[in-house]
């Protein structure tokens, strides 16, 4: 799939069905013989995830998607292929320009060796949580139409606010989940990965909190479609510095530098922070 259009911006359906959009699931490396049914289940389950995970895509972003890339289920192996170098055992799902690639849910610790097969994962499946992983890839693709393009948005400057969104979007990070208090904004020049997830969405718990989920969405979509529109720009040859667009916009539209000190004050308290002068 190559860049996704802004016509993917704003559209009004509110089903997958009604944006007529197709859910292609395959396995990379089918069991077969007494395992047929088996790998049928498996895509059938990631089909019903993935048509699951666009409904709440759409509803926290406020918009559907018109293009779907596809998706695949595979070993370790085939994601070593598509990374195209070794992965960590706890990768079990990505969001690649391709399409989607999830590990074999028959691959986890608690389930493969019913299958005859060795673990490739220390993490233990559950149908819960597999959902969220599926919502979770599939929230980068509404990420990516708010840019207008599937080429950014991993940028180690912004990464934080990618995959913050996804993490609350998703269901895998919650109110009860999450300590204000002990909070530190080092995600914002990448100094520690300890955490990095779980920090990204304490910060987005907070943004929704402080502002709302419709006026933070809204003020998201604004910042996105900029610093995506600089990116554009940038890839096209032209003047353009995406990164100044991003913190120029977040100033604007949040009310406050986006720095460590800022943020882990903003985080910290329950309220909206003092906005700066331009």
């Amino acid at each position: 799939m190559d860049k996704l259009s802004n016509d993917s911006l704003f559209l009004s359906h509110e089903t997958v069905e009604k944006a007529g959009l197709e859910v292609s699931v395959t396995t990379m490396s089918p069991l077969g013989g007494e395992h047929a049914d088996s790998d049928a289940e498996i895509v059938a389950k990631t089909e019903r995830c993935v048509v699951e995970a666009i409904v709440s895509g759409s509803a926290f972003y406020g918009i559907t998607l018109t293009e779907l890339p596809k998706v695949q289920i595979g070993n370790r192996a085939e994601f070593n292929r598509v990374y195209e170098h070794e992965t960590k055992e706890w990768v079990v799902g990505a969001h690649t320009h391709n399409g989607f690639i999830f590990l074999d849910p028959r691959l986890y610790r608690n389930t493969a060796m019913d299958f005859g097969m060795i673990a490739q994962t220390d993490h233990e499946f559950s149908e819960g949580q597999y959902l969220r992983l599926v919502a979770h890839e599939v929230g980068h693709l509404y990420f990516s139409a708010l840019m207008g393009t599937n080429e950014h948005g991993s940028e180690m400057f912004m990464r934080w606010l990618n995959e913050g969104c996804q993490q609350v979007a998703s269901g895998q990070v919650s109110d009860g989940r999450v300590s204000y208090e002990k909070f530190n904004a080092d995600i914002l020049d990448g100094s520690s990965a300890n955490y990095f997830y779980h920090k990204s969405a304490t910060v987005v718990m907070r943004m929704v909190e402080v502002y709302g989920q419709k006026d933070f969405v809204e003020k998201l979509r604004v910042l996105l479609s900029r610093t995506g529109e600089a990116f554009i720009k940038q890839d096209n040859d032209q003047i353009a510095d995406p990164h100044k667009v991003f913190y120029d916009s977040f100033r604007e539209l949040f009310g406050f530098e986006l720095n460590k000190e800022n943020l882990e004050n903003f985080v910290k308290t329950d309220r909206s922070p003092t906005p700066t002068a331009k």
